[in-house]
């Protein structure tokens, strides 16, 4: 499932911004930024994250405009992750990104799938593959054994996701189980 950020592809990179430039540069394989903190007077804060046209659009001034920043954007055209408001000094930062898994290689030959989730692959595969067999009468077959792997893995990434997590309602703080 291109659309679904599993937790297998999660990276964490940390590092420092300064105010002389608004720019991370995307690491190789990059695919999408799941939070971006800095550190402001030794606490953390959590920036927005943003298409880079709203970005761009919120805070349109650059470098002439520079303060603390509040949110990120990623524009994979210049590889870059950018900063807004522009940086006022410098910061630390955690990324928490997605990236896409290696490529499998004659020296590189087994990735998380291959080592988790052999089975979603082996029925992908038949599924792929069944426009050259003549007897269909297995495809449903793999078809639903490659949703039920798919599901039930994308079920217990939630599960460990938000389990002990808080969530407040209208002034309430519950705590996900």
């Amino acid at each position: 499932d291109p659309e679904h950020n599993w937790l297998a592809t999660q990276t964490r990179a940390t590092g420092s911004v300064t105010s002389a430039s608004d720019q991370i540069t995307l690491p190789t394989r990059y695919k999408a930024t799941e939070m971006f903190n800095i550190t402001v007077a030794s606490k953390q804060k959590r920036l927005d994250v943003l298409l880079y046209s709203t970005l761009i659009e919120r805070y349109p001034y650059g470098s002439s405009s520079k303060a603390i920043p509040l949110a990120v954007g990623d524009l994979e055209a210049t590889g870059k992750l950018y900063l807004r408001p522009y940086p006022v000094d410098t910061y630390s930062y955690e990324w928490i990104y997605h990236a896409f898994n290696a490529d499998l290689s004659d020296s590189g030959d087994t990735n998380w799938w291959t080592n988790n989730l052999w089975q979603a692959l082996l029925f992908g595969s038949l599924i792929v593959a069944s426009q050259y067999v003549r007897d269909l009468d297995d495809i449903q077959s793999w078809k639903d054994s490659y949703s039920y792997i798919i599901t039930t893995q994308k079920n217990m990434e939630k599960a460990r996701r938000y389990s002990g997590s808080s969530m407040s309602v209208r002034g309430k703080t519950y705590y996900v189980k």
